[in-house]
């Protein structure tokens, strides 16, 4: 029987349930995704197949009279009445049959677990681009939500699962699988550069499958779910707000009704719950902050307190308000909204009188100076005097566990020298929050040029080196990801700021994430939406060779391109090939041979 359907421009879903078995069918254009779902033991036939091989782009190409790509083998999960993924193994294959009559897959789950599989049916196109990919199509990337990698076209699907995305990794405290819009708007964003790099139709169909995904999830009451932290499907409304970016990102490229349904019930319903304070509107972090009692099951140790006017339960985060400050005014602009606008301007004077909150500043000055001893990287921290190490120590082990009791008490969110903390009111201090904030404040500062935010941007920028944090973050494991945001919130600075030194510890970040192995971020390759139209490709970027990476600083008054050389060895480049209407030059400004080498670590630009 047919559950639903939903439908796009060049798209569509359908959903098919049988006894055991559930069929989710994305119709792309000539092409065609199944996703199947099967409860119990099952068997699959793909009909006029003859043979199988590995196929470039990941998985496997099944070709013959017709012609399939499998981006990953079957996957066994167990599944609460949720949708969260409470624990994965691969599925048994217990047969595979290749005759005559096609490949035929025997599966047979775990007792309590459904068999998810995948399956491709090409056109010829499709085919060859999923065998014949560039480098730019295999190089790593950086994912905004599950701080994980992709490379190849078949990771997508360890995300798109059974027509859902979800992050690729585990979410503490309840460490399952949670569906995940931010890792959707990143893809949809990776797609969106390589598209623009390639030609190629594939990431558009992969576009429309994100497109249907993230509305296929959308409630009745126009929020997204996810249950991160408790068993009653919390909503966490950066991961929403990152739903509304990918779907206006979606409707800017072509204006449709089911897209703009969905934003404008999605809006609404971040609009509805947002906190009033007495200096204007703040947009929360999740569900949870709506009450008192529900603020109780988080897994975080907060202080309630009315500091700006503000409910006891709102913790006053700043990535959040801020990400979804900048939805709600791309969405005004693009379907004329005049009651978003005003909500958009409610909640700048909000983050304007929040920043300009400077209370007790000696004592600010005493108690953050010694907490940010505790942010310097090891061989800076060792250097230290005797006396000196002492006070770090004072830091960390007894004035961050109750700052925010001084936070509560002086309401105040940047620090002298510039720090940017993450939240008021919640307990201990997250460094990795200092890229996210940068990033979000850049943002901000663009889509409203009318806000005065340079003065806050330019102090934590100098604070991040000055302070040891940029070393110290890949100390550790758990803050590693900061780069990926922090390139990300450089590189939106670059696109404001044509200071050379920008530039310069940008490919800093670029190559340190190269180091650390985590991938460049999405919006490197120029492909987000959010930035505004960048003008026509200057830069053949499927032409780049292995060894190199790219960041598109191009905006509507010229063309732009770092590129930092990554490699093990010298890579040799010709500005004929890289773009004739450009002129490159190093570091210092000096126009470039028509040929040169690339060291590792080297950069150069493009203009």
């Amino acid at each position: 029987m047919t559950l639903k359907n939903l439908q796009i421009p060049a798209a569509k879903r359908e959903i098919l349930l049988s006894s055991h078995t559930e069929q989710l069918i994305d119709h792309l254009e000539e092409a065609e995704c199944l996703f199947l779902r099967f409860r119990g033991p099952a068997d699959h036939t793909l009909p006029g197949v003859s043979r199988m091989r590995a196929c470039p782009a990941g998985g496997w190409l099944l070709e013959g009279k017709e012609n399939f790509w499998i981006p990953r083998l079957p996957v066994a999960r167990r599944l609460d009445d949720q949708g969260h993924i409470l624990e994965e193994t691969p599925a048994p294959v217990s047969g595979l049959e290749l005759n005559g009559s096609g490949l035929t897959l025997f599966l047979a789950p775990p007792a309590g677990f459904v068999t998810d599989l995948a399956v491709w049916r090409l056109t010829p196109q499709l085919q060859q681009e999923l065998t014949d990919l560039s480098p730019i199509e295999t190089q790593a990337y950086f994912l905004w939500g599950s701080h994980t990698r992709y490379s190849h076209p078949a990771d997508l699907y360890l995300h798109l699962i059974h027509g859902w995305v979800y992050e690729n990794r585990v979410s503490w405290p309840k460490y399952w699988k949670i569906c995940s819009e931010n890792d959707a708007h990143a893809l949809y964003v990776l797609f969106s550069g390589l598209a623009r790099a390639t030609g190629k139709t594939l990431y558009r169909l992969f576009k429309r499958q994100l497109l249907l995904a993230v509305l296929d999830r959308q409630a009745d009451d126009g929020g997204w779910y996810h249950g991160e932290w408790t068993d009653g499907m919390e909503s966490h409304f950066r991961l929403h707000t990152s739903a509304l970016h990918l779907l206006l990102d979606a409707y800017e490229e072509g204006p449709d009704a089911t897209i703009a349904e969905g934003l404008q019930r999605g809006t609404e319903f971040l609009l509805q719950r947002a906190d009033r304070l007495d200096c204007g509107l703040w947009f929360l972090h999740d569900s949870l902050e709506l009450t008192e009692a529900s603020m109780r099951q988080s897994p975080f140790q907060w202080l309630p307190c009315r500091a700006f006017g503000k409910s006891v339960s709102d913790m006053l985060v700043l990535n959040s308000h801020w990400d979804t400050t900048i939805a709600v005014g791309r969405g005004a602009g693009l379907l004329e909204e005049s009651a978003w606008r005003e909500a958009a301007g409610e909640a700048n004077r909000a983050t304007e009188t929040v920043l300009a909150a400077i209370p007790a500043a000696w004592l600010y000055r005493l108690v953050f100076g010694l907490i940010a001893l505790s942010f310097l990287p090891t061989e800076r921290a060792a250097a230290l005097p005797l006396w000196r190490r002492a006070l770090k120590r004072l830091g960390w082990k007894y004035l961050i566990p109750c700052f925010h009791h001084l936070k509560c008490r002086f309401p105040r969110l940047v620090m002298p020298g510039g720090y940017l903390d993450r939240a008021l009111c919640l307990k201990g201090i997250s460094t990795a929050y200092q890229a996210i904030n940068v990033m979000d404040l850049v943002r901000l500062q663009a889509r409203f040029p009318q806000l005065k935010l340079r003065s806050y941007i330019d102090d934590a920028v100098a604070f991040t080196y000055r302070s040891g944090l940029w070393q110290r973050w890949a100390e550790d494991e758990r803050t590693r990801y900061a780069y990926g945001f922090w390139a990300e919130a450089l590189h939106r600075l670059c696109l404001l700021d044509p200071d050379p030194a920008l530039r310069s510890r940008l490919a800093g970040t670029m190559a340190r994430l190269e180091e650390l192995g985590l991938g460049q971020p999405p919006g490197l390759l120029g492909g987000d939406q959010e930035r505004g139209f960048a003008g026509p490709r200057k830069l053949d970027l499927h032409k780049l060779p292995p060894g190199v990476r790219i960041a598109d600083l191009s905006t509507p008054a010229g063309a732009e391109y770092l590129l930092l050389g990554t490699g093990e060895g010298p890579v040799r480049l010709n500005t004929g090939t890289l773009g004739t209407e450009l002129n490159w030059t190093d570091p210092e400004g000096r126009p470039l041979d028509p040929e040169f080498s690339l060291q590792p670590g080297q950069w150069v630009v493009g203009r």
